[in-house]
């Protein structure tokens, strides 16, 4: 029996890059999916792991129950992908939206990134900022 590859458009290759010689066995290259990635851990609760994703430079400041309260499990977050500024090309900004259940807009959360590979994600965040209407 014969396998032949599945080509499939909406997914890039160079959102991850794959590596089977070392853990964790594949790094995110993508500025977008790192903060995804990084809101996922937070919802689940696993604030360690969050922590990868920041930049090392701010590391040891990181409050674990402060940033476990600055993301509501009451609300979703919405990724705007097309919506990323770059500050140089080493830094970028990132948008999510806040919403409630209902999908109601309560604000805006910016991810500050840094271009800092290592063997996670090629970017870190070193700020995050909420604009909210309530």
């Amino acid at each position: 029996m014969i396998f032949l590859p599945i080509k499939n458009k909406h997914k890039k290759q160079n959102y991850f890059h794959l590596d089977n010689s070392k853990a964790p066995f594949f790094s995110i290259l993508n500025h977008q999916y790192t903060s995804k990635s990084f809101i996922l851990l937070i919802k689940k609760n696993k604030l360690i792991e969050a922590k990868n994703f920041i930049s090392k430079a701010y590391y040891k400041d990181i409050n674990l129950s402060v940033l476990k309260e600055f993301f509501n499990d009451e609300y979703l977050y919405k990724s705007l992908d097309k919506v990323s500024f770059y500050i140089n090309k080493n830094e970028k900004i990132n948008a999510f939206l806040i919403m409630d259940k209902n999908l109601k807009f309560k604000g805006i959360i910016n991810f500050y990134m840094i271009n800092e590979p290592d063997n996670i994600s090629k970017w870190k965040i070193y700020k995050i900022t909420k604009e909210t209407t309530y």
